[in-house]
């Protein structure tokens, strides 16, 4: 089989833009399956709010204080070297 360059480069060119295609597709989907799960919990915590909202609450201070305690040691340890 005797094929030209330029036909070798147009065979090229068009299995990458497939690839290219192929590949946008499944990010697309990938993303919508993140988005989607995103609102589901969104709509759990929701729902979880308004049914415990003491617990909600004490919930988000605990890991808000957390957070604090994580931030203030890393700081330390920098400030340490």
């Amino acid at each position: 089989m005797n094929t030209s360059p330029t036909t070798s480069l147009s065979a090229a060119a068009h299995d990458l833009a497939d690839r290219a295609t192929s590949g946008i597709d499944r990010a697309r989907e990938a993303s919508d399956n993140v988005r989607r799960q995103l609102s589901e919990v969104g709509e759990r915590t929701t729902d979880y709010v308004q049914q415990e909202p003491v617990k909600a609450l004490l919930l988000a201070a605990a890991a808000g204080a957390a957070g604090g305690l994580l931030v203030g040691w890393l700081a330390r340890s920098r400030t340490a070297r």
